[in-house]
């Protein structure tokens, strides 16, 4: 069974919960762990821990992103979870990372569906740990419009170390993502699961008719990748304004997806989250 690790900054949003949600696509790995990135990440580990229960490890790793700044939170983190006090998150999420991916060398996929931090410090600490990666599997990036996207404009530093380490990645750019919009109608079968509420949360907070599913779809692209297309192979690079571009080069590692069957993924989105009723 293939090796992932989550990496997360879940909360802000409602993407990430509904990727931690997919249970029937999680069957497919073997999860070790889940890590936690960017701001408050002790809430956030609470958060991943309501979704999964005590049976993953959720650690909390970086708070403050390499290039500096303040974290963006939407205020809205945990409101409809109830009281999260009795969830115990674990520390060293950058230590599990290194330790794990150490351990299973040329094993371990990892997603990262948040600002790159974690994994670029895990990088900085040990670059030869970049070599140990079988894969990492992004949600970042725009490589149509110039748009710095929130993640890599969270952490364009991060951004910056992780693209430029040698690691095959496999990125899915919010170009991509924002083609797949769920009316948000179509998520009533959750009902009053913590999921439901929190997608009708954010569809009010942000004044949503639709939903994309960006990090669902992230790991879509690790678990289920002949739903999408991709460019051939080569690098991408992240500008110090958060902009990212990528080129075809030989000897290169990286690609992004350029395309899908925009029903297909929609309807796999809606049939993946049919377990989820928490």
């Amino acid at each position: 069974m293939r090796k992932l690790i989550i990496d997360t900054d879940i909360g802000s949003d409602v993407d990430d919960a509904m990727a931690l949600s997919a249970l029937d696509l999680l069957s497919k790995f073997e999860l070790l762990g889940v890590t936690c990135v960017y701001g408050d990440v002790e809430l956030r580990a609470k958060i991943a821990l309501s979704y999964l229960g005590s049976k993953v490890p959720v650690y909390k790793g970086e708070a403050l992103p390499l290039s500096g700044g303040e974290p963006w939170h939407s205020g809205l983190e945990g409101s409809l979870l109830g009281d999260l006090s009795g969830y115990r998150a674990l520390d060293g999420g950058v230590d599990f990372l290194s330790r794990a991916v150490s351990q299973f060398s040329g094993e371990v996929e990892i997603l990262a569906i948040g600002p790159l931090t974690n994994i670029a410090v895990a990088i900085s600490q040990d670059p030869s740990w970049a070599g140990k990666v079988k894969c990492l599997y992004v949600m970042g990036g725009d490589f149509v419009r110039e748009f710095a996207e929130h993640n890599f404009k969270s952490d364009i530093k991060a951004a910056q170390i992780v693209f430029s380490a040698g690691i095959r990645i496999n990125v899915m750019p919010l170009n991509i993502t924002r083609q797949v919009a769920i009316e948000i109608a179509a998520f009533d079968f959750l009902g009053q699961s913590s999921l439901g509420k929190e997608i009708k949360q954010w569809a009010e907070h942000k004044s949503l008719a639709f939903n994309n599913p960006h990090d669902l779809m992230a790991l879509l692209m690790a678990s289920e990748p002949s739903l999408f297309t991709f460019s051939g192979e080569g690098v991408v690079s992240v500008s110090y304004t958060g902009m990212s571009k990528h080129r075809v080069e030989v000897g290169g590692k990286q690609r992004v997806a350029t395309g899908l069957d925009v029903e297909r993924v929609r309807q796999r989105v809606l049939e993946v989250l049919q377990g989820d009723k928490r």
